[in-house]
């Protein structure tokens, strides 16, 4: 047989080395791996110093559309996600004055999202809204398109919380008990997302360093210890109504440990790029905040730990662990001024397979386990049954990542904002190609759509 793309060279999924082998790839999915060769429209023959792995999958994107499209879109987006290596992504409710927590924005995004970035399979959370309280006959609707929701516990961009601390407890809590009951009520699972930080820890410990000219103030304004105070409670109460929690952006060696001795085998946490390779002294300046903010080095130390490291019932590596890189994009004149009033977010997703090169060639993390933080563990949160591995019958969403190419971050980028956090910076490797849906999108540097 003839297929419409064969690959061939090393691969690695989060389950097996499979030496060197033939992929072969007809009408978007995967439908033979052999050790013999195989014949194909277009073939592509990997060196002795790629690798293929499954697409990546990030869970944390701020695409930005519609409401906020100066600094990204769907269609830009789309070559941010190609260069990085990432086939699958699921878009934030967050969006500043276009908050995702009704059916109709939901789908509105997803026909938008449909439209302009047909390659990449993108998805959408449902934000759950605190203030007055959450809607329950909302989130049923929503429910009906997806399975994911997300709570916030402080302010950020988007302002989705709820600042009075005499309602907010108990207005999460009921967010939880609405999923449960709806996941049970419709017969799926159904999984709450975070963002966990302590709401007036940060109001005091801003206006506490506000006037400070340091940098590194940024991060001692919001102390790291209420991010494990937060984490506690989220997973208490996902455990209290049987949902799945998911803590985004985990960034404290605290939260960590937090996380290790309460969480179930369903629970799962996010860890961002910036938060492995950044800590607060490399804050300098307003392009390098964010929420959580970069924090001390000991803390950047223990999410690199974490990633080989394992918890109480886990059998591998990095399990429980996704890599998310939250890609939160903002046009340059937003980022400029003071860091107290520049906005908070970074661009990175174009960046995601180079920094996962970087893990393989420079931590000595095995491609096994890249894997399993980079595809397999998020395809097993969002409960994509055909993603995650390489596979026959898997979708054919495939990345190449060239480990003997080194990658300095420089322009020009993908990103409409046009900018990224780790200009100057070398990679230990690059992604060579990206195949998505069975198709190839991105070839050396260049774009295939």
């Amino acid at each position: 047989m003839t297929y419409d793309l064969v690959l061939e060279g090393h691969a690695f999924d989060a389950t097996a080395n499979f030496g060197y082998v033939y992929i072969g790839i007809e009408n978007g999915r995967i439908a033979e791996i052999s050790e013999k060769a195989l014949d194909g429209r277009k073939i592509i023959r990997c060196s002795g110093n790629q690798i293929i792995m499954p697409g990546f999958i990030n869970t944390h994107v701020h695409m930005r559309e519609p409401g906020y499209t100066e600094a990204e879109g769907f269609k830009s987006y789309q070559r941010v996600a190609a260069a990085g290596g990432i086939t699958t992504a699921r878009d934030q409710p967050n969006n500043p004055g276009y908050p995702t927590t009704t059916r109709e924005r939901l789908d509105e995004k997803s026909a938008l999202a449909k439209a302009k970035a047909p390659f990449i399979d993108i998805g959408f959370i449902g934000g759950v809204r605190l203030d007055p309280e959450p809607d329950r006959d909302e989130m049923r609707r929503m429910a009906e398109v997806t399975n994911l929701f997300k709570i916030f516990w402080t302010r950020s961009v988007g302002n989705m919380h709820q600042p009075d601390i005499l309602k907010r407890y108990g207005q999460i809590e009921a967010g939880y008990a609405i999923l449960g009951e709806l996941s049970e009520e419709m017969g799926k699972v159904l999984n709450m997302s975070n963002h966990c930080e302590y709401e007036e820890l940060n109001t005091y410990g801003e206006w506490f360093h506000r006037d400070s000219e340091d940098p590194r103030a940024l991060s001692w304004s919001r102390p790291g210890m209420g991010e494990g105070f937060e984490i506690k409670r989220a997973l208490e109460f996902g455990k209290k109504y049987d949902v799945p929690v998911n803590i985004c952006h985990l960034s404290t060696e605290d939260g960590k440990k937090v996380f290790d001795r309460n969480s179930l085998m369903k629970d799962w946490f996010e860890l961002t790029g910036h938060h492995l390779l950044l800590c607060e002294e490399d804050i300098t300046g307003p392009f390098r905040k964010m929420y959580p903010p970069l924090r001390p080095r000991s803390d950047m130390m223990a999410m690199r730990e974490r990633i080989n490291g394992y918890r109480e019932g886990c059998q591998r590596p990095g399990d429980g662990v996704i890599l998310a890189f939250d890609h939160a994009p903002h046009p340059k004149y937003k980022k400029e001024g003071g860091i107290w009033e520049a906005s908070a977010g970074i661009p990175s997703d174009e960046h995601f397979g180079h920094v996962v090169a970087h893990l393989i060639t420079e931590w000595g993390i095995h491609p096994k386990t890249a894997a399993r933080i980079s595809s397999w563990n998020a395809s097993k949160f969002l409960g994509l049954i055909t993603k995650g591995l390489i596979d026959e019958g898997y979708d054919a969403d495939l990345v190449v990542l060239d480990l003997g190419k080194n990658y300095i971050v420089a322009p020009p980028y993908q990103t409409k904002c046009g900018w990224a956090p780790y200009a100057g910076t070398e990679l230990g490797g690059k992604v060579s190609y990206t195949i998505a849906k069975g198709r190839l999108i991105f070839e050396d540097g260049e774009f295939r759509f």
